[in-house]
């Protein structure tokens, strides 16, 4: 509305920031966006897209909550799956937070440190389900695990390697890129390791999370930023109420809902040998 977005343009005067925060017109695209953009309205704080951040946050917290207090679930698959389902719902809160509250978004940030935390966990996060899923491998192919301390150590060091690149460097310097992409190869791993030991729910959830990736970064062009001055006209979702990051989080969670509950109702066979092999 216009109010919550000259609330927030006083705001950023008060930060010094006002040439960076500014919000979505959406009376201006309700009224068919006639001439120019309003100066500087360049930010995406809309409900469809803070909304589901806090939908992925729920169903994160839920499944790890479950996970925690499930008496089937071995010791190490409960500590790697809590850690991916809390570490992922944390930092999508966050970030659902600093779009609602801050009128911010991760193109135009202006609580660094809090986008930083928020990307963080959301990679401790891709760590613990990369470790769940090293696990799983080694369990199903006991003749790798002759090479479970240099998978493990490839674990993480790149992910400590990217998490120190998010913290140290300036954070729009490629971190939605970086993050993006260390989020796509962890994925993409768990889909082809599910997939070879016939676990075919988790494929379906982890599918529908590489969807979310893919759908956000193709639909990008129509219907983000760049595509606000055109009224969105080629995006084919209700842009700027309905976007491709919401889509994309939707999916995500969807998948993200998937996997939690297959993984209560079914959790991977894991030895106690094969999960402690991981820490040694």
């Amino acid at each position: 509305s216009r109010a919550a977005q000259a609330a927030a343009m006083e705001a950023s005067k008060i930060l010094g920031t006002s040439s960076v925060l500014s919000l979505y017109d959406l009376e201006w695209v309700a009224l068919g966006c006639p001439g120019s953009p309003p100066s500087g309205t360049n930010v995406d704080d809309t409900f469809g897209t803070y909304s589901s951040n806090y939908v992925i946050a729920v169903v994160g917290f839920a499944a790890g909550l479950w996970l925690l207090c499930n008496p089937k679930v071995p010791q190490m698959y409960k500590v790697y799956g809590v850690m991916f389902f809390w570490c992922t719902g944390l930092g999508y809160a966050k970030a659902g937070v600093l779009q609602q509250v801050y009128h911010e978004d991760d193109e135009h940030p202006i609580h660094t440190y809090s986008w930083k935390a928020s990307y963080i966990f959301t990679l401790l996060g891709m760590l613990g389900i990369n470790l769940l899923c090293n696990s799983i491998l080694f369990e199903r192919f006991p003749s790798i695990g002759v090479c479970a301390k240099c998978i493990n150590l490839v674990a993480y060091v790149g992910a400590a390697a990217i998490i120190a690149y998010i913290a140290f460097k300036n954070f729009v310097d490629a971190s939605l890129l970086v993050t993006g992409v260390y989020s796509v190869v962890v994925t993409l791993y768990c889909l082809l390791v599910f997939a070879l030991v016939c676990d075919w729910p988790k494929v379906l959830g982890v599918a529908l999370i590489i969807a979310g990736y893919i759908v956000q970064v193709v639909l990008a062009p129509q219907c983000g930023g760049a595509a606000y001055a055109d009224c969105f006209k080629d995006c084919p979702l209700p842009a700027p109420y309905f976007n491709h990051n919401a889509l994309f989080m939707w999916l995500f969670a969807i998948g993200l809902g998937i996997l939690g509950v297959s993984m209560n109702l079914q959790p991977n066979e894991a030895t106690e040998q094969t999960q402690f092999m991981l820490l040694k």
